[in-house]
């Protein structure tokens, strides 16, 4: 699952996700705190319960208490420098889409700072040096398969799912939906990703599929190589990303 939590409490439905042990990236912003996995592996643990004098007992420090957590954008600013990387997701109008990317393993932090058992990847995104842009700030869980390359792709797929909404919403009638089952409303936005499907493949494939060899049949006519990740397709090589270095 990709989404956005761009808010500064962790959201609920991530603990949801991992009770159902669904993999998930989500992009944060820079005031969600964390707790960096190096300090809660470096810590001693509970000791002993403080001796009682008689009095209300003491409250025992927990590791809560012993690893403050950080907000995102603080531990992403105090990583090294050779901690990020050039990387390139895909072609973009103007060439290639490409940032300085990093990460670092992680714990969540739930309600009033409670330590949660979650580890995950905090990455991080900035411009390259001399240009203009933010920093972005993204949680991934459950995906320790995937190197940083890829991690940040994934992450960025979601301008793919917001671009299907924006045309579906604003050329198919996916927002036109007046019913109140639940049945209706999944055969309408199961029509509409279908409408959608295929004017995808029209727009890439239709000029082939029209203006092929006088007398050819429709179905031996050579299509080229299926377009690049995105949308809309453009029809490019899918440029491979580059990094001397891999965290």
């Amino acid at each position: 699952m990709v989404a956005d939590a761009g808010y500064g409490d962790q959201p609920s439905f991530l603990d949801g996700l991992e009770a159902r042990e669904l993999p998930y990236l989500v992009a944060l912003a820079g005031t969600v705190r964390l707790r960096l996995a190096e300090e809660v592996d470096q810590d001693p643990g509970d000791g002993p319960p403080p001796h009682s004098t008689g009095g209300r007992p003491r409250k025992t420090p927990t590791l809560a208490d012993r690893v403050q957590p950080k907000a995102a954008a603080e531990i992403l600013a105090a990583l090294p420098e050779e901690a990020w990387v050039r990387t390139a997701w895909r072609e973009g109008t103007k060439g290639a889409l490409v940032k300085e990317v990093a990460r670092v393993r992680v714990h969540r932090t739930g309600a009033r700072g409670k330590h949660l058992a979650t580890e995950g990847w905090l990455l991080g995104e900035r411009p390259l040096q001399g240009h203009a842009g933010e920093r972005k700030q993204y949680f991934a869980w459950g995906l320790d398969g995937l190197d940083l390359d890829d991690l940040i792709e994934l992450a960025h797929v979601r301008w793919v799912v917001e671009r299907f909404y924006q045309d579906a919403k604003g050329e198919l009638g996916m927002d036109d939906y007046e019913g109140r089952l639940w049945t209706g409303l999944h055969r309408h936005l199961a029509l509409v990703m279908l409408a959608h499907s295929f004017l995808t493949l029209r727009q890439s494939y239709g000029p082939q599929i029209q203006e092929g060899p006088p007398g050819t049949p429709q179905g031996d006519r050579p299509l080229s190589p299926p377009p690049a990740r995105g949308f809309p397709p453009g029809g490019k090589k899918k440029h491979r990303r580059s990094s001397a270095n891999r965290a």
